[in-house]
């Protein structure tokens, strides 16, 4: 397998490109930012994250823009929106059927291996229905112990209470 293009090589933007076409959407230096930022690596990114993110590759990139594009890509196949019930939407990358660990404090949300559930052990569906999407979200929170040794570790920093 001969190894991956740069990040920014204009090869890998042609795939980008390419890939944006393929879901129906005109490859727009608006929309590339986001791709490079989105779609290069698995990532779960809210709107704001984005926009700070995308700016490093188009400066002009509007807020408007980025919350018009989110649900756009979601529609299109290219990102899942997550239904996690957070002041905000989280975007994911990778589009297949995977469980999540949701971190309640922090908000962050990370992947967890495909075969840690089992998926094909659904209930049956009442005639007329169909599966359109399963989402599993094992959401936890840090213990009074753990943010205790986090602040503890924060602190024995050199330079941290500066």
């Amino acid at each position: 397998m001969p190894p991956a293009p740069p990040l920014h090589s204009g090869q890998h933007d042609a795939a980008l490109a390419e890939r944006l076409r393929q879901a129906g959407l005109q490859p727009t230096r608006q929309r590339m930012a986001m791709a490079r930022v989105l779609l290069q690596a698995p990532t779960h990114m809210h709107a704001e994250q984005v926009l700070h993110a995308a700016r490093q590759h188009y400066p002009k990139l509007s807020r408007a823009t980025v919350y018009a594009s989110l649900p756009l890509f979601a529609e299109r196949g290219l990102l899942r929106a997550l239904p996690l019930g957070l002041e905000h939407t989280v975007y994911d990358s990778c589009t297949q059927a995977h469980p999540h660990l949701l971190i309640e404090d922090s908000g962050e949300v990370m992947d967890l291996p495909p075969d840690c559930i089992r998926w094909d052990a659904l209930p049956p569906l009442a005639p007329g229905l169909e599966v359109t999407a399963v989402d599993m979200v094992i959401r936890v929170r840090r213990t009074p112990t753990a943010e205790a040794t986090e602040t503890a570790k924060t602190a024995a920093r050199p330079g941290a209470a500066d």
